[in-house]
């Protein structure tokens, strides 16, 4: 059953990783938030502490030692939409410098 915890500040990070950490199956679903985002490093060294199996959103959480992380390259999205938009405004001018970027 999953469990949802809004926490806010380091220790609340805290009390709610320990609270998992007691629970034989538990492993942690980090979503993304400007707050797990803050605490990243917390988060990560809590987990790892309480060998807690945890799912990060981004992949700068597994590089900074996150066990793995589920989700979209943040850089790749952001290319992608400025490809869009070149190509709804200059159509077939930048389309083959929109396609180059895309592979």
């Amino acid at each position: 059953m999953p469990i949802t915890v809004a926490a806010r500040s380091a220790a609340e990070l805290e009390s709610a990783v320990d609270a998992f950490a007691r629970t034989p199956t538990g492993g942690l679903l980090v979503l993304p938030d400007v707050t797990n985002l803050i605490h990243r490093d917390q988060i990560i060294a809590l987990a790892a502490r309480h060998r807690l199996p945890a799912v990060y959103p981004y992949r700068y959480y597994a590089a900074s030692g996150g066990l793995l992380s589920y989700g979209s390259e943040q850089a790749d999205v952001f290319r992608r939409a400025v490809c869009r938009q070149s190509i709804s405004d200059s159509w077939l001018g930048n389309l083959r410098e929109c396609l180059a970027h895309l592979v």
